[in-house]
């Protein structure tokens, strides 16, 4: 760990893409063991939810820390991640844990799972929402989204919305199934944001929309 920031250099070389001698801020998160009243610099006191996790990274950015943002998820079931304006860069990493020099492959069941909350009723939300925010998803199973008949743009993207025109999000490594829209089932790409995909599938999603429904997978 050159630059002490918790990450050993191999992960940050061969798993995150960071820098082994610039420290990045690390936040760790497991839905089996963690609590929201961690403080989710450690293993041993990680957050619990994602609601959590951007509640975090926004206090960093509240006290003028801008480096880059690793997130660090052991895996398990998680509720959606709705983030907005972080251009300083966050990396969403699922399938780690304390032991782990190799994420777990985003798998269902057994992977590090984003899905919409169904408690104490399923709402129309999707899985992961982010506008202007630059970051990367990455082994990361995206699953149980359903925006139909929200109306406009709210239907828009079923598993991933990526909006704003400060966006730009890689997703790597990561399955998005069971995704279900009026426009993109899988993905949308709104404005002049940009989603770059690779090693990830994407399938088993749909786009139902009574006059004109695109993109079953991405729009």
């Amino acid at each position: 760990d050159t630059d002490g920031d918790g990450l050993n250099d191999y992960t940050e070389v061969m798993v995150t893409d960071t820098d082994p001698s610039a420290p990045e801020q690390v936040l760790y998160v497991s839905a089996n063991s963690g609590s929201d009243s961690n403080a989710g610099d450690s293993w041993a006191e990680p957050l619990q939810t994602n609601s959590a996790v951007v509640s975090a990274i926004a206090a960093l950015r509240a006290a003028s820390i801008i480096d880059p943002v690793v997130v660090l998820y052991e895996p398990g079931t998680y509720d959606p991640l709705a983030m907005s304006s972080d251009s300083n860069g966050v990396t969403f990493l699922g399938g780690m844990s304390s032991s782990a020099t190799a994420p777990v492959a985003a798998t269902l069941p057994g992977g590090t799972i984003f899905t919409r909350s169904c408690s104490p009723s399923c709402v129309a939300e999707r899985p992961v929402d982010l506008y202007n925010v630059y970051g990367t998803l990455r082994n990361i199973v995206i699953t149980g989204g359903d925006v139909r008949g929200r109306g406009g743009a709210g239907q828009h993207g079923g598993g991933i919305r990526v909006d704003g025109g400060a966006s730009g999000i890689n997703v790597r490594d990561s399955l998005i199934t069971a995704n279900y829209a009026g426009h993109g089932g899988g993905i949308a790409v709104m404005g002049t944001s940009f989603v770059a995909v690779s090693g990830t599938r994407i399938t088993g999603n749909s786009a139902e929309e009574t006059s004109c429904a695109e993109g079953g997978g991405i729009v």
